[in-house]
């Protein structure tokens, strides 16, 4: 009897210290300090909470090879990242409908079997851009990203992070430090 009791004592003591953890584990993400950098080209200054691994790719597209760089970032729960990339200005002088270049998101959900949960037109300034929230299989994931054509480079932004954690303010903290330097 006494055993059957020091196991309930002790798996209370669990349930009160897993969720003290969870208590503290959610106050550090709500005060997660992002810093501040800039792009190496220096077009552009954006926030995480840690230096994201930076790299360069050439990716095939209707246009040709182009390469896009990538800015990415696993902390916690959260992954962030901006990817970024040149048009020819003369190509994208001959699209006559812009958002066709920003709606990436239909492609995105389909490459992670995915289902797009919402999409809009959004800007950057006078610039048009997109936002989209997709879930991923399982319906424990969310991506949320936003894209940006600006004169002739289109911005990406993106987070995901479990679906518990949509709302979370880090997102907008993120979305939110984006800005370009006029370098």
């Amino acid at each position: 009897m006494k055993r059957a009791h020091l196991i309930l004592v002790f798996l209370a003591l669990v349930v009160i210290i897993s969720g003290c953890i969870n208590s503290i584990n959610e106050k550090i993400e709500e005060k997660m300090e992002f810093r501040e950098f800039i792009s190496l080209d220096g077009s552009f200054s954006y926030s995480m909470p840690k230096e994201p691994k930076i790299k360069t790719e050439n990716l095939s597209t209707v246009v040709g090879e182009l390469p896009v760089t990538e800015y990415s970032l696993a902390h916690g729960e959260f992954a962030y990242m901006i990817y970024y990339n040149d048009y020819p200005k003369d190509v994208l002088d001959l699209v006559e409908n812009k958002s066709e270049v920003l709606d990436v998101y239909q492609s995105v959900a389909e490459t992670i079997k995915g289902k797009i949960l919402s999409s809009k037109d959004i800007s950057y300034g006078s610039y048009p851009g997109k936002e989209a929230v997709i879930e991923f299989p399982g319906g424990t994931v969310i991506f949320t990203g936003r894209t940006y054509l600006i004169d002739n480079k289109l911005y990406q932004l993106a987070v995901t992070t479990p679906i518990a954690k949509k709302d979370s303010d880090n997102i907008k903290k993120f979305f939110d430090s984006f800005k370009l330097t006029g370098r």
